[in-house]
């Protein structure tokens, strides 16, 4: 983790501008071992009983709060006759991500 975000941010900005690099999209390849992706498939629900359940999972899993993760859920298309519910579900830690962002946001 890093000691001082806002100081990494600054040697970030410094980089792109010496060598002329405009900053208009990040692109953040995390360590494998940060992020968990995983298919989730269950008993066809609503998407708002899936965004519940996938939380409760996300926690029963990680061992920590839900509260303390990103989670970012994309429901996988299903026909409307489909018995089954299916979803992309990308968990990652809260803290590494707050760093993330706060890298991000002083290097702009």
């Amino acid at each position: 983790m890093l000691a001082n975000p806002n100081d990494a941010g600054s040697w970030f900005r410094g980089q792109l501008k010496c060598h002329g690099i405009p900053v208009r999209e990040v692109i953040v390849s995390p360590p494998r071992r940060e992020a968990e992706l995983c298919l989730f498939q269950m008993s066809a629900i609503s998407e708002e009983e899936l965004a519940s359940m996938i939380r409760l999972l996300g926690e029963t899993r990680s061992g920590v709060s839900v509260d303390s993760l990103h989670l970012d859920i994309l429901p996988q298309p299903m026909p409307v006759s489909a018995l089954m519910t299916r979803a992309l579900i990308v968990v990652f830690p809260g803290s590494s991500l707050s760093v993330i962002q706060a890298v991000i946001r002083v290097s702009d």
